[in-house]
């Protein structure tokens, strides 16, 4: 178990610098680009969330009270021609509402995430060349360390003992870390409607906690300690002493 949570510690610190770091450099990608852009489209998505949130908030407000004023009626009219009639929300008609606006809400927010998904393509490409650059290339010239397993004091060797080559690095980086997954999901992005999109990067998350859990899974119950990632690329993690 302290193997696990020590290999699990450094590989969150390595994602924290990985990904601060490519939300800095594509920061300044974009903001040479397209930036008005990109904020134009973040804070159109940003303002949609809000607005749903408040409609939302506002409709179970007006249902606690079972009534429906004028005043009401035009700040949240999505379907309700026959619950004002009455001038009360049922539970009914509440559920209705709500039902009608969680359709058109989701219907929306797909479009919109797939909008702001081809926005952030920039950051999407510069975090899979750091992840190539930070677990393969710098781990291997610093002889299986990163800065987190050199903070948790764990190093990276082949399964024989020697340093890893950069062929078993890149195998290991290709299981544990977001480099195929997000690559197949730019080409899902350029290749499928919003819908495909949305419904494959949804299996796509999944499918990689899974790896990821089946993995540390490995780490606990495995007499050598050696995880998916290390199975497949022919290497092992010890202590560093």
């Amino acid at each position: 178990m302290k193997n696990a949570l020590k290999r699990l510690g450094a590989y969150f610190i390595d994602l924290v610098i990985v990904y601060f770091i490519s939300a800095l450099i594509s920061s300044f990608i974009i903001a040479g680009t397209n930036y008005d852009k990109y904020l134009n489209t973040y804070n159109d998505y940003v303002n949609f969330i809000e607005i749903y949130d408040n409609f939302f908030g506002d409709l179970k407000k007006y249902y606690n009270d079972n009534e429906l004023t004028e005043e009401e009626y035009q700040e949240i009219a999505i379907g309700l021609d026959e619950a004002y009639s009455d001038k009360k929300l049922s539970k009914k008609e509440y559920n209705s509402i709500v039902n009608n606006a969680l359709d058109e809400y989701e219907n929306m927010a797909i479009h919109k995430q797939y909008k702001m998904s081809k926005m952030n393509i920039v950051n999407t490409v510069v975090t899979i060349i750091m992840m190539i650059v930070y677990f393969v290339i710098i781990q291997y010239f610093r002889r299986g360390q990163t800065f987190g397993k050199k903070i948790l004091k764990i190093k990276v060797y082949s399964k024989d003992g020697n340093r890893p080559t950069i062929n078993n690095l890149l195998l290991r980086s290709l299981i544990i870390t977001d480099i195929i997954w997000s690559s197949i999901r730019i080409y899902c992005l350029y290749n499928m409607d919003a819908y495909g999109y949305n419904n494959a990067s949804f299996i796509l998350s999944n499918i990689m906690y899974l790896v990821l859990f089946i993995s540390l899974l490995f780490v606990v119950y495995r007499r050598d300690h050696r995880s998916l990632q290390d199975l497949f690329a022919g290497t092992k993690v010890v202590i560093d002493r």
